[in-house]
Order: C-alpha cells, then sequence, then structure tokens
C-alpha cells in the first residue's frame, strides 16, 4: 500500500490527497529582519519548498536576509559546483551584514568541505576556519548555533564534547531566561 505508514492527525491516510505534504509550495513570506523569519530556516526543508516565484524574488533581491534565504534554497536545491559559489556568496553577504546564522552555514560549508574554488576548481576544507565561524555564530547570538550546539551536546558531535549534563544545565537556562524565544 503507496501510503502505508502515512498519518494525518492521528488517522492512517487513505489515499494522496489526505498527507499533508512537505513539497507544497510555499509561495509568500513576507521577509521580515528578526528572528521570526530566520527560524522558518531552522528546517532545512522550508527552503526547497519555496516557490518558482519566491526564488526569483529572493535572487533579485539585496536585502541581507533575502540573500540568506536565497542561499538556503540554493543549499536544499543546487548542490553543484555553481551553487555553491552563490551558497557561499550569500552566506558571506548576510554574515557581513550581521546575520549571525549565516556564519554559523559558512561554518558547515567549510567544516564539510564545501566552498568552491573556481579559480584552482578545488573545494576548500578548513576545520580552524568552521570552529572560528562557528564560535562567533555562538557569540553573535545565531539561535540556529545553539540548536546545533546543543544537539552537538548531547551526541557528541563535531565540535563539542559529548556532555549530557552541561547540555541539560545549558537548555534550562537558555529556556529561563526572561527573553528566550521558541521557533
Amino acid at each position: 500500500w503507496e501510503y502505508s505508514g502515512w498519518w494525518r492527525e492521528d488517522q492512517q491516510a487513505e489515499d494522496e490527497t489526505d498527507v499533508d505534504r512537505y513539497d507544497a509550495y510555499v509561495t509568500d513570506f513576507e521577509i521580515t529582519h528578526d528572528d521570526e523569519f530566520l527560524s522558518h530556516f531552522y528546517d532545512f526543508r522550508f527552503a526547497g519548498r519555496l516557490s518558482p516565484e519566491m526564488v526569483e524574488k529572493l535572487s533579485k533581491s539585496s536585502d541581507p536576509y533575502a540573500r540568506y534565504a536565497y542561499g538556503h534554497w540554493l543549499y536544499s536545491t543546487k548542490y553543484d559546483d555553481w551553487g555553491l559559489i552563490q551558497i557561499t556568496e550569500c552566506f558571506k553577504y548576510a554574515a557581513n551584514h550581521g546575520i549571525a546564522d549565516a556564519l554559523y552555514m559558512l561554518s558547515l560549508l567549510y567544516r564539510k568541505g564545501d566552498v568552491y574554488n573556481p579559480s584552482s576548481t578545488t573545494y576548500i576544507r578548513d576545520t580552524a576556519l568552521a570552529k572560528q565561524l562557528y564560535d562567533e555564530a555562538l557569540e553573535r547570538g545565531s539561535m540556529l548555533a545553539k540548536l546545533h550546539h546543543n544537539y552537538h551536546q548531547f551526541e557528541g558531535l563535531n565540535f563539542v564534547d559529548k556532555d549530557q549534563e552541561a547540555a541539560l544545565a545549558e537548555a534550562e537556562a537558555e529556556a529561563n531566561k526572561s527573553d528566550a524565544s521558541v521557533y
């Protein structure tokens, strides 16, 4: 059965029309300069669902938040040499205009070796720079970096040593802040 295991509102799906689809296009959303806008991109699938019209709007904009969103769309859909050049440029532009989450995304690219240098036709993997960008993203208040930082503490991945007690204490302290936000 094609939809076996698919659920909607606590009921098993009967057919395709009864399934919540992740591939439905996001046709329009407001480009704001705040954490709520950035929170759309905590789930990397969101960018892949942007409509062609939204992508065109983002690609032509010089707004740092639009460039950040366009970089995420490219990251989700165009992972080739040309795309990696554009992704890096978008995140650098956004980071240079104060978007701390863009620093985290650059860190991710450098850590994975996905920064493409067209003049030498090579990929750059620089874990020292990745660590520096990651730390700066955390210091500047990147929520995306904080989410991944806590996850990495629990799992003992990447730059953070496994320390579940510290991760729980940090997550609790973050949740108890009067200005804490949940996205």
